[in-house]
């Protein structure tokens, strides 16, 4: 899928033949931006804007035929700026009006799941956007089909990792960094959370794995 200027265009790999086109729909809503992965596109646009009714939309399309499988409005001032995660769909919302943000996870049929409530300063790695819409430009979160997992933020000492429900939005657990260096998730694979430890002046980094069930995470 690749972004236009206020449109997308969907290419097959293997041939290289243009499939759909994603345009202009409903109430001057625009194609601002497209996530894809596990299975599943989706697509963010901007509608309505200078009115009064402004607002973003986000959309589940058919990877293969661009149909809308549910569209989700949001309320006026808050913007999808990044996608943790595809499956299961958790995104980064941010109002620049209210300069607050806020974590939602979507259910598969495109339904407000939960809110991350902790109240904590996390720092996954998003690097800066070259594009307005990378949605897909951060590293350093991972999620499962429960858990969202998010680092803490920190600079040059050891921060932690936070697992949050995706049913309750509240905080499950948190582990420390097991060095005097920031932790980040990277994914999680057989019940483990595969984290990565930053080198200091004097040791290299570490690939870590965290349970992510039972009582102890270490």
């Amino acid at each position: 899928m690749v972004g236009r200027s206020e449109s997308g265009t969907a290419y097959d790999i293997d041939s290289g033949k243009k499939l759909y086109d994603k345009k202009r729909y409903g109430n001057a809503c625009f194609p601002a931006g497209y996530a894809g992965g596990a299975g599943r596109l989706v697509q963010v646009a901007s509608c309505a804007a200078s009115t009064s009714t402004e607002h973003d939309e986000l959309q589940e399309l058919d990877p293969a035929t661009g149909k809308v499988k549910w569209t989700q409005p949001l309320k006026k001032g808050w913007q999808v700026s990044r996608v943790y995660s595809m499956n299961p769909l958790v995104v980064y919302l941010t109002n620049e009006d209210k300069k607050t943000w806020n974590i939602s996870t979507f259910t598969s049929d495109g339904k407000f799941r939960s809110q991350v409530k902790v109240d904590e300063k996390f720092s996954p790695s998003c690097g800066w956007a070259i594009l307005e819409r990378d949605l897909q430009g951060c590293q350093g979160v991972a999620a499962d089909a429960d858990t969202l997992y998010l680092p803490t933020s920190a600079t040059s000492s050891a921060n932690e990792i936070v697992a949050s429900s995706l049913s309750t939005g509240t905080a499950k657990w948190r582990v420390k960094s097991p060095a005097d260096e920031p932790m980040a998730p990277m994914k999680t694979e057989g019940g483990k959370l595969i984290a990565y430890v930053q080198p200091s002046y004097d040791a290299g980094g570490q690939v870590v794995s965290i349970p992510t069930a039972g009582a102890t995470h270490t």
